[in-house]
């Protein structure tokens, strides 16, 4: 008798692909992080647990928001000051 079972090829590829997507937005986390970041370099973010770096950038992400709508801000007073 033949005990070994067919292996599920779609369910294997979906798995393979869902760990690449996961893996990638690791990356791209840990890049951003580095990036935004003064004091903070990729290999502080390879240490980093999921939690950690989660939050971290999505701290990142808010603080460069509210950077960029001061900045929109201070635009705007300036061409009202102008006229």
């Amino acid at each position: 008798m033949n005990y070994l079972l067919p292996a599920n090829k779609y369910h294997l590829e979906k798995n393979i692909e869902a760990d690449r997507q996961e893996f990638e937005n690791i990356v791209t986390q840990q890049i951003i992080i580095s990036q935004l970041s003064n004091g903070i370099t990729y290999k502080d973010t390879e240490e980093m647990d999921n939690y950690e770096r989660t939050f971290i950038f999505k701290k990142l992400i808010q603080m460069k928001k509210e950077e960029n709508d001061a900045k929109l801000r201070a635009i705007e007073e300036a061409k009202q000051q102008r006229q």
